[in-house]
């Protein structure tokens, strides 16, 4: 079975990059970091769509509480 998931693009520091991944990937098995762009922070996160809600609380929370400067956000 092909499970599609959700995509998430953001903008971020570039010095942010490493933590905002290791942060999401820890939850095994809900998302997936890659690095579209480093040099512009551009990365984008594939969730599994029942773990969308969780993600986005967490991207929230980063961006509130440990300060992550989000530029920009798309949701596919």
């Amino acid at each position: 079975m092909v499970m599609e998931t959700n995509k998430i693009t953001l903008c971020i520091p570039r010095k942010e990059i490493c933590y905002f991944q290791w942060i999401i990937e820890s939850y095994d098995g809900m998302a997936n970091v890659r690095t579209i762009d480093p040099a512009d922070g551009k990365i984008e996160i594939s969730v599994v769509p029942d773990c969308r809600k969780e993600i986005l609380s967490l991207i929230k929370y980063l961006k509130e509480e440990e300060n992550i400067h989000v530029s920009k956000e798309k949701h596919i």
